[in-house]
């Protein structure tokens, strides 16, 4: 029905006007402890036409850093998280009646089970190839994660000489192959993808790395979490090799940065599955980031040895470059 008809027939009741008077919305922070009522009515006698529940859904993350120190190991330079010791985020769904009305009989909409439809990067290859896709969901409530990653290469290491030690061709992008060729000192060869619910740091791995049921209480695999719920953990590591070093004083780093988000799959339409119109983020991005940060000195072995020391590496809350 056209605007200048409805209004003479209708009234709204809940929500916030539309653009026109056939039209009525719910704002995005709407989530309260449950649905939005909206009703139509009727103009002449008040009777209701029609009621819509309106779910807005979201979900707050906390993400919480490993609590041990970086950890240089001599013979290669490995800086990771000590093993065991993972990232771990939980995400919070909001209204939390939408996961408890399932148990209590609430007519709550029911988003249990697996998803119909494949996340938005699900084509797109991991920048490790044997793991399969970047871009991964196994439940209509899922957690991911994006991924971008700046390499500062001034010294200006072969391509080949990084790739033999440490065999990621995707890492390596825009490196250069020869010694004739120019330096590029910094590259950013793995980039945030532009999807808004689009993960491309999300393969299948094992052991796994997160719990995407929030029905029920979840402990073990360094995933726990409460009921109303999701967890996922992360454990990134980046390697230097001592071979790449010619002299004292030189630098390398690799910085990855990261944007951990909640994204929930509702299909309404078979059509919208064609469409890619399923996925929907429902979080904000929690960035943080893992950086490789080295510098080379003779180091303290038997015989001394010209290698890589930390020249700074960490791995902590929000992003590095972005």
């Amino acid at each position: 029905m056209a605007a200048a008809s409805f209004d003479k027939f209708y009234v709204w009741e809940g929500g916030v006007a539309g653009s026109a008077a056939n039209k009525r919305k719910v704002s995005r922070a709407a989530t309260g402890t449950g649905p939005t009522v909206v009703k139509l009515k009727s103009k002449k006698d008040g009777t209701v036409v029609s009621q819509m529940d309106v779910w807005v859904v979201w979900a707050d993350g906390v993400p919480t850093p490993p609590t041990a120190a970086l950890q240089a190991i001599p013979g290669g330079q490995v800086y990771a998280a000590v093993a065991g010791d993972r990232w771990r985020f939980v995400f919070t769904i909001q209204p939390s009646l939408i996961i408890t009305g399932i148990a209590s009989g609430d007519d709550v909409p029911d988003l249990r089970g697996d998803n119909k439809s494949k996340p938005p990067g699900s084509k797109k290859d991991y920048l490790k190839p044997s793991l399969g896709k970047g871009d991964t969901a196994t439940a209509k409530w899922d957690l991911s994660r994006n991924l971008s990653v700046t390499v500062r290469n001034p010294r200006g290491i072969l391509k080949g000489d990084l790739q033999a030690a440490v065999p990621i061709d995707a890492l390596w992008q825009g490196q250069r192959e020869a010694t004739t060729d120019p330096i590029v000192s910094v590259t950013e060869p793995i980039m945030f993808p532009a999807g808004d619910a689009e993960g491309n740091d999300d393969p299948i791995v094992n052991p796994v790395d997160e719990h995407d049921v929030p029905y029920n209480q979840y402990s073990g695999d360094g995933l726990d979490h409460a009921i109303g719920q999701i967890s996922s953990a992360d454990t990134p590591m980046f390697t230097a090799v001592d071979s790449w070093c010619s002299a004292v004083d030189q630098t390398f780093a690799m910085e990855a940065d990261f944007l951990e988000f909640a994204r929930l799959e509702l299909i309404n339409d078979p059509l919208k599955i064609r469409a890619g119109q399923t996925w929907f983020r429902i979080s904000d991005f929690k960035p943080w980031h893992h950086a490789l940060k080295v510098k080379s000195a003779v180091l303290t072995l038997t015989p001394p040895t010209l290698g890589w020391g930390n020249n700074g590496s960490e791995s902590t809350n929000g992003n590095i470059n972005h």
